[in-house]
């Protein structure tokens, strides 16, 4: 085990040097349409219309149809967001930042209930804010981060109740609300967790002892009802709908149960959990080979049992989906990560740090190489100046590195761990930018022909999610109109047509044309990449060219000047 038994100042200051590296390195991605989840432009447009109609309780499609599939929480998120920062991608994914930032103090939170062990709290928020499984969640604006902060919020209360020597008031409702915000995000999932929390107090003996604390009259009927007034609400208003919607959306349109699909999804389910932490889990591995002891879960009593059925019950009821995402597990990452960190500190400390150090060597190996190939391809296209400041700042985290590999502090050689992917990942920054940048979606919205026209005479054919980008980029709240093809459209000609017309398909685009309107065409990022062409266009320096050639491209139909 680890010397340190309580929590003090020194692994929060840890905790706070990482999540700062985390959000710093997460910025660039919540502010721009770097990446861009295809379900995002479900969420940001039915905010947009929540902001624009002033009707919060119905998600509407760009189309203006019920789009019931998903409660509301999701939708309110990107709604705060773009009311409280204005129109553009920081205020579609500001609060999933906020949230991953929550979901990481939460996470030590959960730990130190479960261990009482600050160095072991510490290394579970570093093993978080390094898994790709929470980065990628991070800026994505859909409903998976939420969940899993309500969901996490949720186990803690749970935890505390049937676990903590000395329950509180508040943590009955953070249980049961918990439980009721994650219905109201992305359905019935936190319903398994509720009953997975209240038959372990029931049918399992070591688990009744403080099953009483489960009964609190209050929040439960509080929290059930607030879980079930929108259910209510769109049950009496569209039933159809909401049938037809949200029970195909969780039920119906989910199961495909065979035996390749179990075993499909059962790899995918490990393969979400363990391969983000598979260089942990070798230190795990290799240290209690040397040590001659097993890792093991026994030194936290039950509470740590709890959250491992936990993670076991959330693999079992995707198991039978028709369709799996990894995306899937997040709700129980957190939890999965405070296991690990369990594992690592019940073996021997000086045995455990030998290893990690190991890791961490050869993890700087490795990102030497990136940073040198990084530093040759930023002498290319970037500027001198800019070159300069990257090698710099290379050279600085070097030294931090070096100096962190030498430390004889395990949490100091972890939290290097951890924040070596996120370095490396903020490295790669400019590159994106200088390749990827910008998205079509900014583009089309910052021409003159958009800026100048209101939503309802721009149309789009053929691509909705390139509309919500430019939507939200270009300030309106209103949508703009969406076809599939251009035959929707009636009598296409310059005098009747609307005043622009945007499309991704060149034959659309040679169409009109041909009835008299001015093709534009618009450049984007390159996206589709091949990577013998990206090494040709860096070292001929000519990124721009490439990317002009074989970058993403709008066309913009307007009528004759």
């Amino acid at each position: 085990m680890m010397a340190s038994t309580r929590f003090g100042s020194r692994e929060l200051d840890r905790t706070a040097i990482v999540l700062l590296i985390f959000v710093v390195s997460m910025l660039p991605y919540t502010s721009d349409f770097i990446f861009f989840h295809p379900d995002e432009r479900h969420y940001v447009q039915g905010a947009l219309n929540m902001l624009d109609t002033g009707e919060f309780l119905t998600p509407k499609t760009g189309e203006g149809e019920d789009r019931l599939t998903k409660p509301p929480i999701t939708y309110w998120m990107s709604a705060g967001g773009l009311k409280l920062l204005g129109s553009g991608v920081p205020g579609m994914r500001a609060a999933w930042l906020v949230m991953a930032i929550a979901i990481v103090l939460l996470t030590f939170r959960l730990a130190l209930i479960v261990t009482k062990n600050g160095d072991t709290a510490f290394l579970a928020t570093a093993l978080l804010v390094s898994n790709f499984v929470f980065i990628r969640a991070t800026f994505n604006a859909i409903p998976d981060l939420p969940l899993c902060l309500f969901m996490l919020i949720a186990m803690i209360g749970f935890t505390r109740l049937l676990f903590s020597q000395s329950p509180r008031p508040s943590d009955a409702w953070e249980a049961y609300g918990g439980i009721a915000l994650g219905i109201l995000t992305k359905g019935l999932l936190p319903l398994v967790l509720l009953a997975y929390a209240l038959l372990s107090a029931t049918i399992f003996k070591p688990f009744q002892e403080n099953a009483r604390r489960l009964i609190a009259p209050v929040p439960m009927i509080v929290s059930a009802v607030v879980a079930a007034s929108w259910f209510v609400y769109q049950f009496f208003r569209a039933p159809d709908i909401l049938v037809g919607q949200f029970v195909g959306d969780q039920i119906t349109q989910k199961i495909g149960f065979s035996f390749s699909t179990v075993t499909e999804n059962a790899l995918f389910s490990f393969g979400a959990l363990i391969v983000p932490l598979t260089g942990w889990l070798f230190v795990i591995a290799t240290a209690s080979a040397s040590s001659r002891r097993r890792p093991g879960l026994s030194q936290t009593g039950l509470a740590s049992w709890f959250l491992a059925g936990w993670i076991c019950l959330n693999i079992l009821i995707f198991l039978p989906g028709s369709s799996y995402y990894h995306r899937y597990m997040i709700p129980s990452v957190p939890a999965f990560c405070v296991l690990v960190a369990i594992a690592l500190t019940s073996l021997p400390a000086d045995t455990v740090r030998t290893h990690l150090r190991r890791l961490f060597k050869l993890g700087l190996a490795g990102a030497a190489l990136v940073m040198a190939a990084l530093a040759v391809i930023y002498g290319l296209i970037l500027s001198p100046w800019a070159a300069a400041l990257f090698i710099v700042a290379i050279l600085i985290a070097s030294v931090l590195f070096l100096k962190a590999a030498r430390s004889d502090e395990t949490g100091i050689i972890a939290g290097a761990l951890a924040a070596l992917p996120l370095v490396i990942f903020q490295s790669c920054t400019p590159l994106a930018y200088d390749v990827v940048m910008p998205d079509l979606g900014k583009v089309i919205a910052e021409s003159a022909v958009i800026r100048e026209s209101q939503p309802d005479a721009v149309v789009f054919v053929g691509e909705p999610r390139l509309a919500v980008m430019a939507q939200v980029q270009s300030g309106h709240v209103k949508p703009f109109k969406q076809v599939a093809s251009l035959s929707e459209l009636a009598q296409v000609t310059p005098k009747t047509a609307p005043r622009a017309i945007v499309t991704l398909n060149e034959d659309t685009a040679k169409q009109l044309a041909e009835s008299g309107f001015d093709i534009t065409t618009l450049h984007g990022g390159w996206r589709k990449i091949d990577a013998g062409l990206l090494l040709q266009a860096i070292v001929s320096r000519k990124v721009g060219a490439y990317r002009q050639q074989y970058g993403d491209r709008a066309y913009l139909a307007s009528a004759p000047n």
